[in-house]
């Protein structure tokens, strides 16, 4: 098996990540809904670049230091509550943390994320977006927020999703994207209301 590079484990009450370090090839591992509290047994996955954690117990972001090619890593609906154990992740990669308890943007600080989803967490502002110059997709849908700052650190965000928030009338409560021109409009505009243009 030292040739695989796909392995899909989800829904078999695994409690802990063990017996993988031999997969050295192994690019996609899928453990979703499970029973897994900790991030561990990874370490010699160093050619990993999809990892799908969803819907287990984990509490924490840890145990990826290794995994420098991880390009895809999901751990929806867990137990996390903080943002951390990110830092060592230099690539470029898509993060998803929706369905969390996390309140906060912190622990993200100049990362290369280019899409962040935190829909259905407990967020209630903005602040915490620095430096993150490559972000294009951000989904803060179903949070707590109500009001529109802190996006000065985001010069490339292309999609933004505010819907199920906290929002004044005066904001329109939807899903904006680049690629609709009526959309482009509106980012602009909300760019120069808020002072990033």
């Amino acid at each position: 098996m030292h040739h695989l590079e796909d392995l899909k484990l989800g829904g078999n009450r695994i409690s802990r990540i063990e017996g993988l370090d031999s997969l050295k090839n192994l690019r996609r591992l899928s453990l979703y809904s499970n029973k897994i509290k900790k991030i561990r047994g990874l370490d010699r996955l160093t050619n990993l670049r999809k990892l799908d954690l969803d819907d287990n117990q984990i509490t924490d972001i840890e145990g990826l230091e290794n995994l420098k090619n991880l390009r895809s890593l999901s751990l929806r609906e867990n137990r996390i509550t903080v943002i951390k154990g990110l830092e060592s992740l230099k690539s470029s990669m898509c993060l998803d943390l929706s369905g969390n308890q996390i309140r906060e943007f912190r622990g993200l600080e100049g990362s290369s994320l280019t899409d962040l989803d935190l829909s259905y967490n407990q967020i209630t502002n903005m602040q915490g977006l620095c430096n993150m110059k490559y972000l294009e997709g951000l989904d803060l849908c179903g949070n707590k927020i109500s009001e529109i700052d802190g996006l000065d650190g985001c010069p490339n965000l292309v999609y933004l999703n505010l819907e199920g928030n906290e929002l004044p009338n005066s904001c329109d409560n939807r899903t904006y994207s680049a690629e609709c021109e009526e959309d482009r409009e509106f980012l602009r505009s909300l760019a120069d209301t808020i002072g990033l243009a």
